[in-house]
C-alpha cells in the first residue's frame, strides 16, 4: 500500500496547469504523451474533454472549475 501511494504522489507531480488563474487556453504538462483531460464545473457536471495540451476555456464563466488528468483532479479558476 505504501508504494501505491508514492506512485500516485509522483503522477501528481508531474502534472502542470498553467496559467492558473486562466482566461483562455489552459497549457497541461504531464509524462504522458496523450493524456485525457475532463474540466468540471464546481457541481460535478462534465463541461469539456480532451486529449489535447491547450484547452481553449474562453467559453466558460468565470468561476473555479475542476480539471481531472490522469485520474488526478486540480482545482482551476477561470478569469
Amino acid at each position: 500500500m505504501g508504494s501505491q501511494s508514492i506512485q500516485d504522489h509522483s503522477i501528481e507531480s508531474a502534472i502542470k496547469l498553467y496559467p492558473n488563474p486562466v482566461s483562455h487556453i489552459l497549457h497541461v504538462e504531464t509524462n504522458n504523451a496523450t493524456p485525457e483531460i475532463k474540466i468540471f464545473s464546481i457541481q460535478g457536471v462534465l463541461l469539456l474533454q480532451t486529449k489535447d495540451n491547450q484547452i481553449d476555456l474562453s467559453s466558460l464563466a468565470n468561476g473555479i472549475y475542476f480539471a481531472e488528468v490522469d485520474r488526478v483532479f486540480r482545482k482551476v479558476v477561470k478569469q
